[in-house]
């Protein structure tokens, strides 16, 4: 990797790290939000957590903000259907990725959507999820 690169990279990372930082510190009615265009999706979990690659980054997990689908670890009626919708529009196209940066077990909440249709509203509408 080229010097400038490195340190372009360095600097998002820095970004990120105090954009986290202050996310923790900040109330939820002043979250800072950061839009991402994953690189490539890795793969789904099941219908509500995904893996995706942000390049020089890494990778990161991703909990879907706003929505229930069954469970895969519980074997849950309907979970491999909601990880075959999921797939399916994570697949079709590229898709930004909002986020506060909340956590929940070890997976950042986000808000996956692509040309004003989030992912969540598309779980529900098409019966794969609950809110």
């Amino acid at each position: 990797m080229k010097r400038d690169e490195l340190a372009m990279v360095g600097v998002t990372l820095a970004l990120i790290m105090l954009a986290v930082l202050f996310s923790y510190s900040a109330r939820a009615d002043t979250c800072m939000t950061m839009v991402v265009q994953p690189e490539e999706v890795l793969y789904n979990f099941d219908g509500d957590t995904f893996v995706v690659s942000l390049g020089a980054l890494g990778q990161i997990s991703v909990r879907v903000e706003g929505v229930d689908t069954p469970e895969r670890t519980k074997r849950q009626p309907g979970w491999e259907e909601a990880k075959l919708f999921t797939q399916s529009w994570l697949a079709s196209g590229p898709f930004d990725l909002s986020t506060c940066f909340d956590m929940t077990f070890a997976r950042i909440v986000g808000t996956p959507s692509r040309d004003g249709v989030k992912l969540a509203e598309a779980l529900i509408a098409n019966g794969h999820a609950k809110e």
